[in-house]
């Protein structure tokens, strides 16, 4: 498993993550998979890196094209645009990498700001504003 480093990661990505099941794919890093490729080309091999955008960068790839002849090839970078479908090996468990994934991933929240008097002041007239809206409010029905 890969976890996603947050620290690295834009807010974009890091929504990506949590909103598409490229966080499942991240998961299959250095593992061997076969993708198929919008023009009927298939590719077997270790996955290297995958993205939030899900592009995927594999080596040691045997292609396979329409009409089952093989390629073997080093490396080989896929744009997410290409990819038709990934195939998960069977012994993955698809919920439990999921959880794992999304539970790996964390970010740093920021800290919360100290009050100054400018902002506590405010708060307090809004408070009374709708103190008095309240009673207003009471007093007419």
């Amino acid at each position: 498993m890969a976890p996603i480093n947050a620290g690295n990661a834009t807010k974009k990505e890091m929504a990506l993550f949590f909103n598409t099941l490229s966080c499942l794919v991240k998961n299959l890093e250095k593992q061997y998979i076969l993708v198929d490729l919008r023009n009927e080309l298939s590719l077997y091999g270790k996955v290297i890196n995958v993205d939030a955008y899900m592009n995927m960068e594999m080596e040691d790839v045997t292609l396979y094209d329409t009409r089952g002849q093989e390629k073997a090839l080093s490396n080989f970078y896929i744009t997410a645009r290409c990819i038709r479908y990934v195939h998960m090996p069977e012994r993955a468990d698809a919920m439990a990498l999921l959880t794992s994934q999304l539970s790996s991933m964390t970010s740093t929240k920021k800290d919360k700001q100290k009050r100054v008097y400018k902002t506590s002041r405010a708060l307090r007239n809004h408070a009374d504003t709708l103190k008095d809206a309240y009673t207003a409010s009471k007093q007419l029905t």
